[in-house]
């Protein structure tokens, strides 16, 4: 659907007065005018384009300009006329007044007819001043028609310098190279040559291109040489890039190469410390379950939590040794805790499992055993090998159980030895079978209060005789 501009609008697009271009609506020298319902004139785009190119067409001479040519749209209310003003008005206080009077006609259509009369009699008669101005303004015509042809020349090798920027160059920066070409261009002269004008254009175009095309060659180069291992992670390459081109900056862009990758080096360094001291902090929080093997999943959070504290404290760039010192220092009070749990837990395990060691030993004497195993793993530190505590467990039942088994052949074979003889000095009222039998137990009996295991057999026996010459009353 084509467009329609009005008066003032097609006016200023052809450099031309509102009243000129109104005079040619009236005399039908525009094809296409339209007329609105309240009387205003709308030239269609078209026309515009064709007067563009070939030229407002003058007002003809000695024509009635109160009257139409046959076919042409009425003439509308001049502008003095519609607002009611005594002088002549702007094109923008004509356009301002033909909106209200369009407004006030929805609202007030009756009163505003008598009033249309009176102010079309009063545009008349300005008018009428303003066609003597016209012909004054026909000697300035050819003057109009020239600025358009140099604005014409002036399009043209705007075009002709546009075309010459690559295509990838900013959409955003190209209004600045359009501003300086028809600068220059509008104070040039439409008629020198094409080629002194060519060369202007260039060098305009180049002004903008070189620095542009300088800054995509530094940026390529920004691209490759920040070092691989900080494009794993966005926010280190975004730094890296930016830490880059401030250094860039600094230097000036037109550095070459070499320095400018230097420069790039340069600025990436403090990211790759910073990427390697994340890197072993991280490495160094998730082995915490490594360093506490034996750690439950709440100790290891804390764990974890200490140690993310005490790193936090580190400066980037720390060594990694030195991180790892200040690891197992938050991780020393952890470990001393599990270690502390594992001994005692080591310890009960001991004592629970003494069922093979138990063989031999009575009951009452079992407890006994387990007890005296229970001070002695008191007196070792924590951290004792568990070697070290089944070694001490096992000597202390092996004691017991030596201990039983020469108190079983004391109230044994022995005591039966030890009656016999007896026998050969005394006469008693039982037999040695009866006697041995009843002497058992006492023998037993004191023998378990007196002896520890450490003893040698030949005490032992000694002891059992002395207890048997008691309970015998024999001296």
């Amino acid at each position: 659907m084509e467009n329609y501009y009005r008066v003032g609008q097609a006016a200023e697009m052809l450099g031309a007065t509102p009243h000129h271009v109104r005079v040619l609506c009236q005399r039908g020298l525009i094809p296409g005018v339209q007329t609105t319902s309240s009387g205003h004139y709308r030239i269609p785009e078209s026309a515009i384009d064709k007067m563009a190119r070939d030229g407002v067409p003058p007002i003809p001479a000695g024509t009635d300009h109160g009257r139409t040519a046959p076919g042409s749209p009425p003439s509308p209310p001049r502008s003095s006329e519609r607002s009611g003003l005594f002088a002549e008005a702007s094109e923008k206080v004509i356009e301002a007044q033909e909106d209200v009077v369009i407004a006030e006609r929805r609202v007030k259509k009756r009163s505003l007819d008598l009033q249309l009369e009176e102010i079309e009699d009063r545009f008349r008669e300005r008018e009428a001043k303003a066609e003597e101005a016209e012909a004054k303004r026909q000697e300035a015509e050819e003057a109009s028609r020239s600025e358009v042809e140099h604005r014409k020349w002036v399009d043209k090798w705007t075009q002709t310098g546009l075309a010459q920027l690559p295509w990838d160059y900013p959409t955003e920066r190209r209004s600045e190279v359009i501003e300086k070409l028809r600068s220059k261009l509008t104070s040039g002269n439409a008629g020198q040559s094409d080629v002194l004008t060519w060369q202007v254009v260039k060098s305009i175009v180049a002004g903008f291109t070189r620095p542009w095309e300088r800054a995509q060659d530094v940026e390529r180069l920004v691209e490759r040489s920040i070092p691989f291992e900080l494009r794993s992670d966005l926010d280190l390459e975004q730094a890296a890039h930016e830490a880059a081109w401030k250094e860039i900056q600094r230097l000036g862009i037109d550095c070459n190469d070499r320095m400018l990758e230097g420069a790039v080096e340069q600025a990436c360094k403090p990211l790759i410390l910073q990427r390697r001291y994340r890197e072993t902090c991280n490495r160094l929080v998730g082995g915490v379950w490594g360093e506490l093997p034996s750690a439950m999943s709440r100790e290891i959070e804390l764990a974890k939590h200490a140690v993310m504290e005490v790193l936090s404290t580190a400066e980037t760039g720390t060594p990694p040794h030195k991180l790892e010192q200040m690891r197992d220092e938050a991780l020393a009070p952890f470990k001393n805790v599990i270690r502390s749990r594992q001994d005692q837990e080591t310890r009960e395990r001991l004592l629970s499992n003494t069922l093979a060691l138990c063989y031999g030993i009575p009951g009452a004497e079992v407890e006994h055993a387990l007890r005296e195993v229970r001070d002695a793993f008191r007196q070792l530190t924590n951290g004792t090998t568990e070697a070290e505590l089944r070694k001490v467990r096992d000597a202390v039942f092996a004691r017991y159980k030596r201990k039983h088994s020469l108190i079983d052949n004391a109230a044994g074979n022995e005591l039966g030895t030890c009656i016999r003889k007896l026998e050969e000095q005394w006469e008693f009222d039982k037999s040695t079978w009866t006697l041995q039998f009843e002497l058992a137990d006492v023998v037993r009996r004191g023998l378990t209060e007196q002896l520890d295991g450490t003893e040698p057999e030949e005490q032992v026996n000694k002891l059992m005789r002395q207890i048997v010459r008691q309970e015998l009353d024999i001296g």
